[in-house]
């Protein structure tokens, strides 16, 4: 391009200082620099310039390059251009390159752009100084999409990332509850081997107990057997009654405890008193003083055929007596239990000696009376008296582990022997009027004792 004579062409009526300043003038000033360069480059920006154009230009280079070799070829290419074909025909006027109309540059002014912003000229102009993005570009579109999409994308990691961390802080939490309730449990387990071993020393001392208890009383047993001879019911009953005989030597079922003589009632007290010291002596040998002694002790009934039943225990470490009986406030009214803490053999109609049923642990003597209070009273009942009361007390007694099953055996077949009515020696067919009248001629004038008691089960 060395050589080169470039002219700027301007529509017709335009000054010359009109056409120094516009966007052809700059570019021909540019194109005169590269000119006297020996080598350029041109850059142009993405999607403003099309690819045919920028052929086109290389090919006006290449087309330039030659005709500065031949003057006969540039002359015809300067008459081919038509200054009245210019412009949409109105014609242009032509400036020579370097034609600045008196008015220089500054050497400061040089990297200044003086591209205006707007142009009045047919011609279309662009700022190159601030290039405009392509609106319409379909990579540009393409490219605000994806940074949406990565924006989505980025906003839901971050939200997955929150939940990741709240949940390593739970499991967190929950690995440190985990090891609290391991230590605890290592804790409680070390308190239950001791509890454990606790418990075998005390079993160990139970069973020893036990087994103690068991052996005293086996041996009570076996002496109670061959002290006391088994007999007939009616030889029982008949030894009852001759206990119960006047002076006159009469032995009858319609003679009454209450109106025995005073012989009989000194008899009877010392029999009581010799019974007392014998126990009071055997407990004493044995040594058994921790042991508590049961009895069912019998009263002779004050009228009918009824004998009376009380259950009766005896703490032979504080020699202390407890009764339970139900009792009638009126004839034929209803029962209710009544415990009392005396000796039954002190009462002038108790049968001596008591029968001796068995004996227990005293440890054992809270839970059984726990258990004898628990025992419901039927209240009026034809088929119920006190003596069904003391067979039940006997069947709870094994039942709560009291007593061994031989024990329960061996002291009910005592109590049966008794159990029933007792119709004396003249059998049902005996005079019962007759009994009751010297019954009440007898205790005319007499006031009853507090162990009277009426049975609702007597029959007239």
């Amino acid at each position: 391009m060395r050589g080169i004579c470039a002219q700027s062409v301007v529509p017709k009526g335009s000054n010359g200082h009109g056409a120094h300043d516009s966007p052809v003038r700059h570019s021909l000033d540019f194109v005169a620099s590269l000119a006297a360069a020996s080598s350029f480059s041109q850059c142009f920006p993405r999607n403003i310039v099309k690819k045919l154009l920028l052929q086109g230009c290389a090919q006006a280079v290449q087309y330039v390059r030659e005709l500065a070799k031949d003057e006969h070829r540039l002359q015809s290419y300067r008459c081919e251009v038509d200054l009245q074909r210019l412009h949409n025909g109105t014609g242009g006027v032509a400036f020579p390159l370097g034609d600045g109309g008196g008015i220089p540059r500054l050497d400061r002014e040089r990297n200044r752009s003086t591209t205006p912003a707007r142009i009045d000229s047919p011609a279309t102009t662009i700022d190159f100084d601030t290039v405009p993005r392509c609106q319409g570009s379909t990579a540009t579109m393409q490219l605000r999409e994806e940074v949406r999409t990565l924006w989505r994308r980025n906003t839901e990691l971050a939200e997955r990332y929150r939940e990741v961390e709240d949940m390593c802080h739970d499991l967190k939490d929950q690995q440190e509850q985990i090891e609290e309730t391991a230590e605890q449990l290592v804790i409680h387990t070390g308190e239950l081997d001791e509890e454990c071993e606790k418990l075998g020393i005390n079993c160990r001392i139970f069973g020893a107990k036990y087994r103690e208890t068991v052996s005293i009383q086996t041996q009570l047993h076996s002496s109670r057997s061959s002290k006391i001879v088994s007999q007939p019911m009616s030889s029982r009953r008949s030894k009852a009654s001759a206990t119960r005989d006047r002076n006159s030597g009469k032995s009858s079922s319609k003679t009454e405890a209450s109106g025995r003589t005073t012989k009989h009632r000194g008899k009877d007290s010392k029999d009581h008193d010799k019974t007392r010291k014998r126990r009071d002596g055997d407990s004493k040998d044995d040594g058994t003083t921790y042991i508590a002694s049961l009895h069912c002790a019998i009263y002779t009934p004050h009228f009918g055929n009824y004998y009376h039943w009380a259950f009766a225990t005896h703490d032979q470490s504080t020699h202390q007596w407890n009764v339970f009986e139900v009792v009638q406030d009126e004839q034929d009214g209803p029962f209710r239990a009544q415990r009392l803490q005396t000796n039954p053999a002190n009462s002038r109609r108790c049968l001596t000696p008591i029968l001796n049923l068995g004996s227990i642990h005293s440890g054992w003597l809270e839970i059984l009376i726990s258990h004898i209070d628990g025992i419901p009273v039927p209240g009026e009942a034809l088929s119920w008296n006190c003596q069904d009361y003391v067979i039940d007390i006997w069947d709870t007694a094994v039942t709560c582990g009291a007593i061994d099953e031989s024990t329960w055996v061996a002291g009910k077949e005592e109590m049966l022997q008794y159990y029933g009515q007792d119709f004396g020696e003249g059998g049902e067919d005996s005079d019962d009027e007759e009994f009751e009248d010297d019954e009440g001629q007898e205790h005319q004038g007499e006031p009853l004792s507090e162990e009277f008691i009426l049975d609702s089960s007597f029959e007239e």
